[in-house]
């Protein structure tokens, strides 16, 4: 269920958020954590992952859980075809 309450915070606490999230799932050690970067300028800015391989469900599922919460990230994320994987 979506939360009612949406609120958009920094990347970097967005991404303490997804890290705690997978790390929750899974605890394997070769799941390294997500990084990230913003790029653009302005109003074109955007944040995109770099998402481990081995962690690419788990990020995704961790994306779905934190927008459920109603937790958003700003600079809003980049397109999928734009993150990296590493």
């Amino acid at each position: 269920m979506l939360s009612d309450e949406l609120k958009a915070i920094p990347a970097q606490e967005y991404i303490e958020h997804l890290n705690r999230e997978i790390s929750v799932t899974d605890r394997s050690p070769g799941c390294g954590p997500v990084a990230f970067e913003v790029s653009g300028v302005g109003l074109e800015r955007q944040t995109v992952l770099h998402i481990p391989r081995t962690a690419l469900g788990l990020t995704t599922e961790a994306i779905y859980k934190l927008r459920q919460k109603g937790i958003l990230c700003y600079p809003v994320l980049a397109p999928l075809d734009l993150h990296e994987l590493v």
